[in-house]
């Protein structure tokens, strides 16, 4: 690898001092509000996420984790941490999950106020969420040995959000930031973390245990649960044995992000720590290309990705059983307006083939479907028919599309073909 000052990459990506220090000022005040909402003293406030571990990248959007601990799980923690907010004069919105939690935007700033139950280690925990103070706390201790660790860890971060994989939600399926901050403290730099990743080979299970809480791979797939290891990587959790922080990486990600690492290594530059959306001039001129503008109904970033995303590979689904043939689809989806814009390059619907039953199955479904479809033909051990197309081109099923009663279903708000 050429050599690269990553100097002016740091300078971007890190807040300032007086940034920092204008951001705790409006956190000490939520702090304080807070607090006088919380009143009983048995009741904790705990800071988690990037702004506690230092390792808070310089985005368009802040968002500061705060986790109010209840001493003891004795009721619904979320009824009573709305009660408190409300006392606290807060207007906030609720996020609905396996324990719901609130959204407080205060001076551009979101705060996710997190209740949680207190607990000392992993097996405690009554909810994931439970344990988000050990992670700050394992990650804290690994910084406090190692300084140069959070700028490391900002590094891969700004490198992950730039090439797309980074976030563990549905519409991404990439590295959450934990499964990056505990990657790049393995590996020890974010350079070491880029050149490990090319030794990893995606036609197998990658599998990394950073504690060493197993003897041998064998163990670990034995021990970790069947649903947690469906995807191509397994990173278990420093404070957690039982927990795989890349559960929701899928392949595809993961080969995007190998492929990103091996370039930057092979031409380290700038362009790999900024962040671009698709590029609509190389799609432009192809035959049969679309750019289709979707918005949804939901406000909350994550939300909004997975719903639109959802939309997406529904909007595949329908084109193909029309009988239109994608030739070419990706999907860019924009935390700021949390709008989605979709590609495709369309081939025109010639007629639509219709699957059968198999030959294998009782011969009065075969019969049934043969009445039903007298050119029905054989092929592959199973019968087919062919029937025409009812929207001659893409524009009209998208025309059809647009009045159905799906979008408000599937809480899309609209969406708009732009040529």
């Amino acid at each position: 690898m050429k050599k690269f000052n990553f100097s002016k990459i740091i300078e971007r990506i890190e807040f300032s001092e007086e940034q920092l220090s204008g951001i705790h000022q409006d956190f000490l005040e939520v702090q304080g509000k807070l607090k006088k909402g919380i009143g009983n003293k048995d009741i904790r406030i705990f800071i988690g996420g990037s702004y506690a571990k230092g390792t808070m990248l310089n985005k368009e959007k802040i968002d500061i984790d705060i986790f109010v601990i209840f001493p003891e799980d004795n009721g619904d923690l979320s009824e009573q941490l709305k009660k408190i907010l409300s006392r606290a004069g807060f207007k906030f919105v609720t996020v609905h999950g396996s324990r719901d939690y609130f959204q407080v935007n205060i001076k551009g700033i979101t705060y996710e106020i997190v209740p949680i139950f207190k607990i000392s280690k992993a097996e405690q925990s009554k909810n994931i969420t439970d344990i988000s103070p050990l992670h700050v706390k394992w990650l804290l201790k690994k910084i406090k040995t190692e300084k140069k660790l959070a700028r490391e860890i900002m590094l891969a971060k700004a490198f992950c959000y730039a090439q797309n994989c980074y976030g563990a939600e549905s519409y991404i399926s990439g590295f959450s930031g934990y499964a990056l901050e505990v990657l790049t403290c393995y590996y020890g730099s974010f350079l070491n973390f880029l050149k490990n990743s090319n030794k990893w080979k995606t036609n197998k299970k990658i599998v990394i245990d950073p504690e060493k809480y197993y003897k041998n791979e064998n163990e670990i797939i034995q021990e970790i649960n069947k649903s947690k290891q469906e995807g191509p990587f397994i990173l278990i959790d420093p404070v957690q044995k039982e927990r795989n922080v890349c559960a929701a990486l899928n392949k595809k990600t993961l080969e995007e992000f190998i492929k990103s690492a091996r370039q930057f290594l092979k031409n380290p530059s700038e362009k790999f720590f900024v962040k671009r959306g698709l590029d609509s001039k190389k799609w432009q001129g192809k035959k049969g290309f679309f750019l289709i503008k979707a918005k949804t109904l939901k406000n909350k970033t994550d939300i909004a990705g997975a719903k639109l995303k959802k939309f997406f590979n529904f909007l595949i689904y329908e084109s193909e059983k029309q009988g239109f043939k994608i030739i070419k689809k990706e999907i860019d989806f924009d935390e700021n307006s949390l709008e989605a814009k979709f590609y495709f390059v369309v081939e025109p619907c010639k007629e639509i083939l219709v699957k059968g039953p198999p030959l294998t199955i009782d011969k009065k479904y075969i019969q049934a479907f043969k009445k039903k479809w007298p050119n029905a033909f054989e092929q592959k051990g199973k019968l087919y028919t062919k029937m025409s197309c009812k929207f001659k081109n893409f524009e009209d099923f998208l025309k059809d599309l647009r009045k159905s009663a799906i979008l408000k279903q599937m809480k899309i708000k609209g969406f708009e073909v732009v040529k």
